[in-house]
This record gives structure tokens, sequence and C-alpha cells, in this order.
């Protein structure tokens, strides 16, 4: 079994979203522990945005 104990998130001339800065944050500082956190904490906020805008 492979597991990801660390991971980088960047995307050359994006800006940075305000709305889940603290995400990627929280992760570098420890305070999510894994990247399917991230991942669960991404897809909530943009379906929640995706809802919002129909």
């Amino acid at each position: 079994m492979v597991s990801i104990t660390s991971a980088s998130f960047a995307v050359d001339n994006l800006p940075v979203n305000p709305d889940t800065q603290h995400i990627f944050k929280d992760y570098q500082e420890g305070r999510i522990a894994t990247i399917k956190e991230v991942t669960a904490l991404l897809h909530a906020h943009y379906t929640k945005v995706a809802l919002e805008d129909n």
C-alpha cells in the first residue's frame, strides 16, 4: 500500500483563492493530517460555490 505523507499544491499564474487558502495552510501546519481530508474540504467548498452559482 502506498500513502502520501507530504504534498505540494502549486499551479503557475493562478491567484491565491482567499476562500480556500486556509485549507492549504492548515495542511502545511499539521492541523489537517491527510490529502484525503484536504480533498474533501476542497470538494465541499467548490460544491457549495457551484450550487450557489446555479
